[in-house]
């Protein structure tokens, strides 16, 4: 089951600067997946995910249409059938940092210093052009700060409250798809 929420609906996910997305995600196959995201062609902001080699992705864009699209290289490709705990983060610099399992793989480097302020509806295992996600997704956060390090190992078995600074969306995922936040975007 995928989840949408439309542009006019949705409180803080139009997110155009710092940026951290948790998740997490189990596999049934890797075939170029979204994990959560704006983003459908002529109007992307940005999207996380997974290639067709298992390997996370992010991609934002500044102007709608030129997509600045990063993988993972730590080397890491994720099995079909294991949960694994994802995050990205990105900032101005254009800078991403990707971790598994509370690890960080290290800092990839993109063009775009800016996200495009989408009116794409904001989507959960789909996305127009990067693939509906055939696996199971869990516990997905947005933050509009780039978290560091030590906030993404120590916190990723935590269950949040939903109020935490800079939290912009939390969905458990656990038998619904309501936002913890009181952003309300359910």
């Amino acid at each position: 089951q995928t989840l949408s929420i439309r542009d006019g609906d949705q409180t803080g996910l139009n997110i155009i600067e710092d940026l951290t997305i948790e998740a997490w995600v189990k596999l049934n196959s890797a075939d170029g997946m979204t994990i959560a995201g704006r983003w459908m062609d002529g109007d992307k902001g940005y999207v996380f995910g997974v290639d067709s080699n298992g390997e996370p992705i992010f991609a934002v864009t500044s102007d709608a249409e030129t997509e600045d699209l990063v993988t993972y290289s730590g080397g890491i490709s994720l099995s079909a059938g294991i949960w694994y705990h994802l995050a990205v983060s990105w900032n101005a610099s254009a800078e991403m940092e990707f971790y598994i399992n509370g690890v960080n793989g290290g800092t990839e480097s993109g063009n775009e210093t800016e996200i495009y302020e989408s009116t794409a509806n904001f989507q959960v295992g789909t996305s127009e052009d990067k693939g509906e996600f055939d696996g199971l997704i869990d516990d997905l956060r947005i933050w509009n700060v780039v978290r560091t390090p030590a906030e993404i190992r120590d916190n990723m078995l935590v269950s949040l409250v939903g109020n935490e600074s800079n939290l912009q969306g939390y969905w458990k995922l656990d038998g619904n798809a309501d936002d913890e936040t009181s952003n309300g975007n359910d």
